[in-house]
């Protein structure tokens, strides 16, 4: 259950709503550990209705694999390769490991990153996701960061999730921030007796919220 979100979750569902309207922008999501980006994100795509979901998250072990992220954003989206420029097409491809190798071409691969987002909302408006975004290898953070500047007028919506004070927040220029904060003393309240069917005072609630700087 997520409790005390109800501004953050209002401003990404905006976020979706327009998207539905062919009206696209990305926004990075940012926070310490366990303050609820990755549940705020959930929670949100889990009841948008009307648009195709791309959901991907950073891992460590594959943080240093060139576009390896890039791979599972695009695996269900090769079907359209066919509709783009055929440079684009290629460099595309050879980057993803798909085609003949060749000499990489990263603002081919962005560009064809971006042709491919916005060929495949024309279909269905686009909900990309990305969490864990601060172990997402470097190439695939610049494609992200490329198409997420550039899709104001496509049906694609971005949520990049990353914690704070990391390399991909200090990249994202240009991009609209949330920085997600603890939950207030009402909310720790209301969070305890969800999870425990038990009602705790307000003081409990406040010394809790303080100690915890409010996260959940």
């Amino acid at each position: 259950m997520l409790v005390g979100r109800a501004p953050e979750q209002a401003g990404l569902e905006a976020r979706i709503a327009a998207a539905r309207n062919g009206r696209g922008s990305a926004l990075l999501i940012t926070g310490e550990p366990g303050i609820g980006k990755s549940a705020l994100v959930a929670d949100v795509c889990e009841r948008a209705e009307g648009l195709r979901r791309l959901a991907v998250c950073g891992m460590e072990s594959e943080s240093e694999i060139g576009f390896a992220v890039l791979a599972d954003l695009t695996r269900g989206l090769l079907d359209h390769l066919g509709e783009l420029p055929r440079g684009q097409a290629a460099a595309l491809s050879g980057a993803l490991g798909l085609g003949p190798p060749g000499a990489l071409d990263r603002l081919a691969v962005y560009a064809a990153t971006l042709s491919l987002l916005a060929v495949a909302s024309e279909q269905a408006p686009l909900l990309i996701s990305v969490d864990d975004a601060h172990w997402v290898d470097a190439a695939t953070v610049e494609a992200l960061m490329f198409c997420a500047r550039r899709i104001e007028a496509d049906a694609i919506v971005i949520f990049l999730v990353t914690r704070s004070d990391t390399p991909v927040a200090a990249q994202a220029t240009g991009i609209e921030r949330l920085e997600l904060g603890g939950l207030d003393a009402l909310a720790v309240g209301e969070l305890l007796h969800a999870s425990t069917g038990t009602s705790v005072s307000a003081s409990v609630a406040g010394q809790l919220a303080r100690a915890t700087a409010g996260n959940p």
